[in-house]
């Protein structure tokens, strides 16, 4: 017997196939066995919905091009390896809020290791752009142009990005809830 979040696999698929993913789920094949044992398989393996970026230096490498510059991913050297940072660290908790002037704000929430690896990028690119890629192409603002938040602080556990419209907002936010790969499946084998 398999047990799973039907109705949560389903709307996580139908989120993906909407913004033009494919997703693959790679489960053991179910057998039977004379005893009974659970097993726990860990996530499968994903890519990030969106891939979070910074400008890269004159002779640099860089993985993006668009009209604001040449793009890497941002990167934060944690425990000793090197990991970007992507929104596979992001809560499934993304909101939006309007502030006291009626602007959209898009709140976000980091995991653990997303935190520290957010702290160490934003920490070095205070005052320049993060650039938002999915798919290899960069995320446009209702304008065509490449969304580009400046980073105005630190950004640990928690941020909050401010200057978008409602619709750029929205598409954010369903991105950034979109981000995370599936949790962990458990399989409960039974004997006859």
């Amino acid at each position: 017997m398999i047990k799973i979040a039907a109705g949560l696999i389903s709307s996580l698929l139908i989120i993906l196939g909407a913004m033009g993913c494919t997703p693959e789920v790679n489960l053991p094949p179910a057998t039977a066995t004379t005893t009974s044992a659970t097993v726990t398989n860990p996530p499968p393996t994903t890519t990030p919905v969106l891939v979070f970026a910074e400008l890269a230096a004159a002779g640099e490498a860089y993985t993006w091009q668009n009209s604001l510059g040449n793009w890497k991913p941002a990167t934060a050297v944690i425990d000793g390896v090197v990991k970007t940072l992507d929104s596979t660290y992001f809560e499934s908790n993304t909101f939006l809020t309007m502030d006291q002037f009626g602007r959209v704000e898009l709140n976000f929430t980091w995991d653990t290791e997303g935190a520290r690896i957010s702290e160490a990028v934003t920490t070095r690119l205070i005052g320049q752009r993060l650039g938002i890629f999915k798919g290899g192409q960069a995320l446009l603002g209702d304008d065509g142009q490449p969304f580009a938040p400046v980073i105005q602080a630190v950004i640990t556990s928690r941020g909050v990005i401010t200057g978008l419209s409602v619709t750029e907002a929205q598409q954010l936010y369903e991105q950034l809830n979109a981000g995370r790969p599936p949790a962990a499946t458990s399989t409960t084998a039974n004997g006859p």
